[in-house]
């Protein structure tokens, strides 16, 4: 029953419009939510948060690596840097 809980409650602030303030983790929020849910109970909150910190790392890196064929050329990205 608690699971339930859980999950009424993670509709309930997502229903409401529940922001997560900006000096939380967003990734953090979210697998802390995630374990309430059914099959989720034994999640490893700090092993898959290291992943993705790892992941952001890399994104950051190549994104400083290939920043100048955006520069050189913007059209080429719909002169978008996202």
């Amino acid at each position: 029953m608690a699971v339930l809980h859980d999950l009424v409650a993670c509709v309930d602030q997502l229903r409401l419009g529940f922001e997560v303030p900006a000096e939380d983790d967003l990734a953090e929020w979210n697998l802390s939510l995630a374990k309430g849910l059914p099959g989720a109970e034994d999640l490893d909150v700090p092993r898959l948060l290291d992943i993705v910190d790892d992941w952001a790392e890399r994104v950051r890196r190549e994104t400083e690596r290939q920043y100048y064929a955006f520069i050189e050329s913007p059209a080429q990205f719909e002169s978008s840097q996202g």
